[in-house]
């Protein structure tokens, strides 16, 4: 027996109301890291390696499946030693907040340009909004991301990215606007999680910078002179100027300078080559010393200063 046309139609209808009340971006998303055939096009996309997605793609079994997580994750722990894997901890959480975040567009929040970033980088320090205009004349919004303190070695400060709104209502990352030296030089999210992956894996400065904050030995103040001038920044910060006098040397040394401010929880490095720079003057003869200067910025607070000085050409 037939359903009567109108029950037919309230059918249809309540199926209809149902189906659009799901907001924009609200598909529902699985579980992406079970050990699935296809877990490697979910999130962690951002982070595998290509041999890794090859050794990935060839096991056969959910088990093999499983302990290949399980492998991915503990080689990315920072800490070992302690019950939680941190990093995956932290990922887990940004996923799930750019899932709850950016939902304008048809599939989960990590997939969008934002959401690619917020992963990768974590939430920017500023977010300013405002309108472009068109060739045609219409405005578009657009947001502007800060992040003023660098996520990973090589990542300049006062970085800034910006998302367009398109014709979908999606944000995506454009150069439409002005595009910074990160977005130029990175050129896609895919090669800035390469730069962000191999963050995992501290430098050479930041090395250093670990053995002297572990060891602590005393400077000799016969070859080493450090002084320190600090300003209010407008942000509310501490701006810290370190001037760090070298004793000069026949043949003249282009020392190296890496430094680390730590209030025990939280550190601030000037681990690059350049973090350090002097001055022609500077590298004269000032009281026999040379002199070095880098600058931080940091919260309030009392800190601990930890230098290193490397001879690029010895190795000391």
């Amino acid at each position: 027996m037939s359903t009567p046309p109108r029950r037919r139609g309230l059918r249809l209808a309540v199926i209809l109301l149902l189906f659009s009340a799901l907001p924009l971006g609200a598909a529902e998303e699985k579980d992406w890291n079970l050990p699935t055939k296809d877990w490697y096009q979910g999130p962690v996309r951002y982070l595998i390696t290509k041999a890794e997605e090859k050794q990935y793609r060839g096991l056969g079994s959910e088990e093999e499946r499983r302990k290949f997580i399980e492998d991915f994750w503990a080689r990315r722990d920072a800490d070992p030693s302690t019950p939680a894997n941190e990093a995956e901890l932290l990922f887990s959480r940004r996923v799930a907040e750019a899932n709850h975040l950016f939902r304008d567009a048809p599939y989960p929040g990590w997939k969008t340009d934002r959401g690619k970033f917020y992963v990768l980088l974590g939430p920017p320090d500023e977010v300013q909004q405002g309108t472009a205009t068109s060739p045609r004349g219409k405005e578009v919004p657009f947001f502007t991301w800060f992040y003023h303190q660098p996520r990973f070695p090589g990542m300049e400060r006062d970085t800034e990215m910006r998302f367009i709104r398109t014709n979908s209502t999606e944000f995506e990352l454009t150069d439409r606007l002005a595009m910074n030296r990160l977005e130029q030089l990175m050129g896609t999210p895919k090669l800035l999680a390469i730069q962000a992956t191999a963050a995992q894996i501290p430098p050479e400065p930041q090395k250093l910078l670990d053995t002297i904050a572990a060891s602590q030995p005393s400077i000799d103040p016969k070859r080493f002179r450090t002084h320190y001038d600090f300003f209010l920044a407008k942000d509310g910060s501490t701006s810290v100027l370190v001037t760090l006098g070298i004793l000069r040397s026949d043949p003249p040394v282009n020392w190296v300078i890496y430094a680390r401010f730590s209030d025990g929880t939280a550190a601030y490095d000037l681990a690059r080559p350049d973090s350090f720079r002097t001055s022609d003057a500077a590298a004269g003869n000032v009281d026999g010393f040379r002199l070095y200067q880098g600058r931080v910025s940091v919260p309030p607070g009392t800190y601990s200063l930890f230098i290193g000085v490397r001879n690029p050409v010895t190795g000391e």
